[in-house]
This record gives structure tokens, C-alpha cells and sequence, in this order.
């Protein structure tokens, strides 16, 4: 009965978990697309500004251009690698909830199997045994 809870309840946490995740995914993706054209524009304006300048002031045009865009492509690079991460994250946390059903499964099945010892049924745990031999080796 306990495990019986502790699955349903590592279950809903890895639920929650890859939700987070995909929603994480989804915000920083869509969080820096949605400032692309406005970044794109500002250095536009700042190209087409840069001719009409005086010469002494073209140099510091050009260096905020360059920043800006430097930053930007930064926050580009950043928010891949933090999603080629969050995906990592999120196939690790599919991985751990089949290898926990797996182990909840066998779980559940040593303590049924115990259960029918402790009631004096032991005919019944070796007919499950040749149960699972004949499976096991009919799966090979």
C-alpha cells in the first residue's frame, strides 16, 4: 500500500516535473523571438543613422550596434543551450518514470508474492514461478 502511494505520488512529481520543463522550453523560445524584430530594427535605424552623423560621433553609433548585436546574439546562444538542456532534463525524467513503473511493478509483486507465503500458499508462488520461467523463455 505504501508504494502504492509513493508511485502515484513520483508519478504526479514527474507529471509536474516535464510540464515545467516543456513550459520552460516553450517561454524562453518564444521570449527571444519575440524581441528579434525589435533588436533587428534598432540596428536598422542605427545603420541608417550611422552616415548622417557627424564622423566623431559614427564611432560610438557603430559600437553600440555591435554591442547590441553581440548581446543579443548571446542571449541567442544562451537560450539554446539552456533548452538542449531542459530537453536533456525532460528525457531523463521520461526515462526515470518508466524505469519507476518498472520497479513499482516488481515491487508490487514481491510483496504479493510474499503475501502468499505468509498465508501458507506456497503451490501458488511456484506455479507463478513456472508461470514466469515459461514466459521468460517464450519472450526469448
Amino acid at each position: 500500500m505504501i508504494i502504492a502511494v509513493l508511485h502515484t505520488t513520483a508519478l504526479k512529481s514527474v507529471k509536474k516535473i516535464q510540464t515545467l520543463l516543456f513550459c520552460c522550453i516553450q517561454t524562453l523560445n518564444a521570449n527571444v523571438a519575440a524581441h528579434e524584430k525589435p533588436v533587428k530594427s534598432v540596428c536598422e535605424s542605427g545603420e541608417t543613422l550611422i552616415p548622417v552623423l557627424p564622423d566623431d560621433e559614427q564611432q560610438s553609433v557603430r559600437e553600440d550596434l555591435d554591442s547590441i548585436k553581440t548581446r543579443y546574439q548571446n542571449v541567442k546562444n544562451e537560450t539554446s543551450a539552456r533548452q538542449a538542456s531542459l530537453v536533456e532534463a525532460l528525457l531523463l525524467s521520461q526515462q526515470f518514470r518508466d524505469i519507476h513503473k518498472e520497479v513499482i511493478t516488481w515491487l508490487d509483486r514481491c510483496e504479493e508474492n510474499f503475501r502468499k507465503l505468509d498465508d501458507g500458499s506456497v503451490a501458488e508462488l511456484q506455479q507463478e514461478r513456472i508461470k514466469v520461467r515459461v514466459f521468460e523463455r517464450c519472450t526469448l
